[in-house]
């Protein structure tokens, strides 16, 4: 069998690699997550059951998905770059070298979705599209009926209810890939992608470039961006642990907490013109 080329499998070590944790996921991508899981399992309970205010119901989960989609749609064109489809949606290829590597257990950690989750979560982007717009049109001709059946004919409704029904079996196969995928990282990769989606953080390798999040803010109040008097604080903090500890301040960076270029620009970077007097006073 040929072997697959080195940029394709860049980390053949991830588990013994040292690892830091990193912020990944933002507000928004973790409350469409989990909001979406609450209103499915809803949905799938109402429509079996079939009541007048099983349908009710049924109808407003229908309504408050669709909403999500479109907010997450809309976040991942201008959200945080972990969220934004640019992403993590990638050609066939990379799809392809990627399921091959999570096969041999080779798999190159993320910062984000990887390739094949990438087209997972454009699958059920998708499928949930459909299921909605469909829900909209669609009637049990009976007693319920989508809000916007009136605006087409009978046979065009009972089309799309018929898709709406189908649609139902690839949404829930899809949601059982997705939840085996979690699974198969954790058991076979220790790779723990479920906590990720309550904290936003994950265990990466060392090397693993931090996606930038939108509107966050690193720990101890500092912008990841930073600012005059942040940069001053950082460099301050920075030269006062390694002088104690003995070793560079960008050894030290899990333990301040604080981005790999805030520890080094702090010894290797003059800080802002604002805060240089204060330096100066404090370190001479």
């Amino acid at each position: 069998m040929k072997s697959p080329p080195e940029s394709v499998f860049p980390v053949t070590e991830a588990r013994t690699r040292e690892k830091v944790t990193l912020l990944v996921w933002d507000l928004p991508v973790r409350v469409f997550h989990w909001g979406l899981v609450l209103l499915l399992l809803v949905s799938c309970t109402t429509g079996q059951d079939g009541g007048i205010d099983e349908m009710t119901w049924h109808l407003r989960a229908g309504l408050a998905i669709l909403a999500l989609l479109l907010a997450r749609i809309a976040w991942g064109l201008i959200g945080s770059q972990s969220a934004r489809f640019v992403a993590f949606v990638r050609g066939p290829r990379a799809a392809w070298d990627d399921a091959h590597a999570l096969l041999r257990r080779r798999a190159v950690p993320h910062a984000g979705h990887p390739p094949l989750g990438g087209w997972m979560v454009m699958a059920l982007l998708v499928s949930l599209l459909v299921q909605c717009v469909t829900g909209l049109f669609a009637t049990d001709s009976v007693m319920t009926e989508g809000p916007l059946f009136p605006w087409v004919s009978l046979a065009t409704s009972e089309w799309l209810t018929t898709i709406h029904r189908w649609n139902v079996n690839v949404l829930l196969t899809l949601a059982a890939i997705h939840v085996g995928a979690v699974a198969y990282h954790r058991l076979a990769l220790g790779s723990d992608l479920l906590s990720g989606m309550f904290t936003g953080r994950r265990r990466l390798p060392a090397d693993t470039p931090a996606p930038r999040l939108r509107n966050h803010r690193a720990r101890g109040g500092l912008t990841r961006r930073g600012c005059g008097a942040g940069r001053a604080a950082c460099a301050l903090r920075a030269h006062r642990l390694s002088r104690r500890a003995g070793r560079p301040a960008a050894a030290l960076r899990p333990q301040l907490g604080l981005p790999r270029r805030f520890a080094e620009g702090a010894a290797a970077e003059p800080p802002r013109p604002v805060a240089r007097g204060y330096l100066a006073r404090k370190l001479s």
